[in-house]
């Protein structure tokens, strides 16, 4: 047996394993017999694969001959590789355990040996995996919150039922509109909407069936207009468009088609089908008024018209003889009249 200075390897915090060339134990200190339960006069002579049986296997068989024929040394992660040899705890339990391997080729007094240092990294381990899992949560947590916010947010700018901007946000947009075309010649429609007899759609067939045709309707408004224009759901079954850019009344006159158009399909709502119309007044910006408020205002003036006659689906506030551009000196203000 080799003469080693056994007192001084006993006391290192970390295992010690010295093999031959033929991968049979010369050394398992006092540390490794603390952490597996075998003692080093069972396991001396004995081929080191018999005793951590990983290394029966190719890819681990392969490391130790690897140091062997280059001299090279080699590091097993145990991050990697897990557990090489189970301890255990005063009562023979076996503890899951993390070990990192370094193998390495040392001559002593002309022998040629390899050494395996064993250490434990099993508390550092969880600790890094118990931080990753805790950033993790928080990454998370705070993934929820920012959409929290987001959907406050939007909350407070959209309809929940239609998920339509809400009057809120169709005012801040009209008025937008207004401050950024205040000195160009292009105009903008604003049209205010109802749904005809809706109260008697929820008093005869419920309130989930009005709120179902009440979100129809809010896609079928969506579908009558352009991209860059807007729809918005002001309370109940009252909505608002805003039409940008527009040159000429034959251009509202379009859209005005479209939502007609829109609403003379039947509203399927489960196994009921609903024939719905709706009413519109319509304003014109810049002449039936300079100001969010007052184009609204003036839109829903030109809708109680509407509601008041019933002789058309829509009227303009302040409809023009001309159908022509909308320019101040093209357009000639006269009575509100409807239009078909």
């Amino acid at each position: 047996m080799i003469s080693l200075p056994i007192d001084i390897l006993d006391k290192l915090s970390m295992g010690l394993i010295l093999l031959n060339q033929k991968q049979e134990i010369l050394l398992w200190n006092h540390w490794m017999e603390n952490k597996t339960q075998f003692d080093s006069k069972s396991v001396f002579g004995k081929a080191f694969s018999e005793v951590c049986p990983r290394f029966q296997e190719t890819k681990y068989k392969k490391v130790i001959e690897t140091v062997i024929e280059t001299g090279e040394g080699r590091f097993l992660s145990g991050a990697l590789h897990g557990s090489f040899f189970h301890h255990f705890s005063s009562d023979s339990y076996i503890l899951p355990t993390i070990q990192n391997l370094q193998i390495e080729q040392i001559v002593f007094e002309d022998h040629c040996l390899i050494l395996i240092q064993v250490n434990d990294i099993t508390s550092q381990y969880h600790t890094v995996h118990q931080m990753k899992s805790f950033i993790k949560s928080l990454e998370i947590e705070n993934e929820e919150i920012r959409q929290a916010e987001l959907e406050a947010r939007k909350l407070a700018v959209h309809d929940a039922l239609t998920g339509l901007p809400n009057r809120t946000n169709f005012m801040n947009h009209l008025t937008k509109m207004i401050r950024i075309q205040h000195n160009s010649f292009n105009g903008a429609a604003v049209i205010f909407l109802d749904i005809d007899n809706f109260k008697i759609v929820n008093d005869s067939y419920g309130h989930s069936v009005g709120d179902a045709l009440l979100q129809i309707a809010a896609e079928r408004l969506k579908a009558s207009i352009r991209k860059s224009d807007m729809v918005a759901r002001l309370s109940g079954d009252e909505f608002a468009l805003l039409i940008y850019n527009v040159n000429s009344r034959n251009n509202i006159i379009s859209v005005a088609n479209k939502i007609m158009a829109q609403f003379s399909t039947p509203f399927i709502i489960g196994k009921l089908q609903l024939t719905v119309t709706c009413s519109f007044g319509i304003s014109i910006y810049p002449f039936d008024g300079a100001d969010a408020v007052t184009l609204l205002h003036q839109a829903d003036t030109a809708l109680y018209r509407v509601k008041n006659d019933k002789k058309a689906d829509y009227q303009f506030y302040c409809p023009y003889e001309h159908d022509d551009d909308l320019k101040p000196n093209k357009m000639v203000p006269t009575d509100t009249i409807a239009i078909k």
